[in-house]
């Protein structure tokens, strides 16, 4: 038996004990409370009035007035009961179910437009997708470079560059005086991926934001530049490389969830990151991929050479190595340094990229602009070559060199204006097939004398 039926039925032997007893079928009230019956509905005017079983007339009923009483004291025991005594643990298990209900983020809004507008980028900065999605009214028109979003979709596109950290960068903000009593601001930035930050490249973009009530109804964005989509070209060039297989949520932008769509900017992130470590690591530049040990080492080798530094070009190179370019051995690059300074000879390094390569032979092709004084006094646009390297556990043991200098027109004009003007030196600068520059002490001074003399003339008309 529940506490509120022993409550009724306590009270009801109390009424029973004041002479309260009786009802219409007269079944005593406290047997009443477990067999309801039919008998049990009080009319009014039984209340008021009753035949006097002597006179026939109708006189009032003090017993059935004070049943009325009763019934009604009942009922509000009944009341007071259900307030005292229900169980304090329902309570408690009501409200833990119900909290998550109860939870409900509470974002101070402004009303002004130029306000709002700040508001929406503080929440993107910040990470807060709640805060976006109060601000943003839920039937907005939300077109992002032509394509119409609603407000889940685009909440999923955010969620994807907030997972990424991206910014806003050189941000302005204005009112638009022509957008009458419905505020229109008009706001350029470029934002700055994840994918991207390495690069510093940004995204230039222009949004227009309608504002009403402190409430965004309309969000579009246009991308001011045709070749926008290239800002992370270089990262996933890299990532093909490093990962292979991007995850599908890592892509824009069918996402299953704003989760999903966070989860994979959170990985493109990490991914970045992983990339810019490489970088630091071995000394790659953004171009190079993929960025290894070997590429770093591969860039080390052509920045070498453009410093005339033929010790730090030898460490790198393998005892044994095979080489087709101007040194033949190991040995021969400090002769290299010194005849390229003669002749100011250069080299600007383009990128370093996958060559051929084995599991245990690595390969790398680092691309180049050269010139030597003989071409700059010419006018001649630089050289674009190409150093073939291969490495096995970190030493180069492989090198050729396409084109080779003497294949240049730079090259075939000098030659030729030295046998015209010093043919007696050619047999000391020259080999006998005209394929290389020897490389002897003697010769590397008259290579240095006659350039000096070649580009005075060339100069001088």
């Amino acid at each position: 038996m529940t506490s509120l039926e022993n409550s009724l039925r306590a009270y009801a032997e109390f009424l029973e004990e004041q002479s309260i007893d009786v009802l219409p079928d007269h079944t005593p009230l406290n047997d009443r409370l477990t067999e309801p019956s039919e008998g049990d509905v009080i009319m009014l005017d039984d209340l008021e009035k009753s035949p006097d079983p002597n006179t026939n007339e109708r006189v009032a009923r003090s017993g059935r007035v004070r049943t009325m009483f009763a019934a009604a004291a009942i009922v509000v025991v009944a009341l007071a009961a259900a307030v005292l005594l229900w169980p304090e643990s329902t309570t408690e298990v009501d409200t833990a179910e119900n909290s998550a209900d109860l939870e409900v983020t509470e974002v101070e809004l402004p009303t002004e437009p130029l306000d709002v507008v700040e508001r929406y980028y503080e929440f993107f900065a910040a990470g807060d997708l709640d805060g976006l999605g109060i601000l943003i009214a839920d039937d907005a028109q939300i077109n992002d470079n032509w394509l119409d979003y609603t407000k889940e979709q685009w909440l999923r596109r955010a969620a994807y560059y907030v997972g990424q950290g991206a910014t806003h960068e050189d941000r302005i903000c204005e009112l638009d005086p022509s957008s009458g009593a419905v505020a229109t601001v008009v706001c350029s930035h470029g934002t700055l991926t994840a994918a991207a930050r390495p690069t510093g490249e940004t995204v230039p973009i222009e949004r227009r934001i309608t504002v009403l009530d402190g409430r965004i109804l309309v969000l579009g964005e246009v991308v001011r530049a045709p070749d926008w989509i290239n800002v992370s070209g270089r990262f996933e060039q890299w990532a093909s490389w490093a990962v292979g297989e991007l995850p599908d949520n890592t892509e824009c932008c069918e996402w299953d969830s704003i989760d999903d769509a966070l989860a994979g900017g959170q990985a493109i992130a990490r991914l970045v990151a992983e990339w810019e470590s490489d970088i630091e690591a071995y000394g790659c530049e953004l171009v190079d991929r993929p960025c290894t040990a070997e590429t770093g080492l591969g860039r080390s080798f052509v920045v070498a050479r453009g410093e005339w530094d033929g010790a730090a070009v030898a460490e790198l190179i393998g005892e044994s190595a095979e080489i087709d370019e101007l040194a033949t051995t190991r040995d021969d690059y400090q002769a290299v340094a010194e005849f390229e300074r003669a002749i100011g000879r250069t080299f600007e390094i383009i990128e370093c990229k996958i060559g051929a390569s084995t599991s245990e032979r690595i390969g790398r092709w680092c691309s180049y602009f050269g010139e030597t004084d003989w071409s700059r006094a010419l006018g001649d646009r630089p050289e674009r070559g190409v150093f073939d390297l291969v490495f096995v556990e970190g030493e180069i043991v492989e090198i050729s060199d396409s084109p080779q200098l003497v294949d240049t027109n730079a090259w075939t004009v000098f030659e030729a204006w030295l046998r015209d003007n010093h043919a007696d030196d050619v047999a000391t600068m020259i080999d006998l097939d005209g394929s290389k520059p020897l490389l002897t002490t003697e010769s590397i001074a008259l290579w240095e004398q006659h350039t000096s003399e070649f580009v005075a003339e060339v100069s001088t008309g």
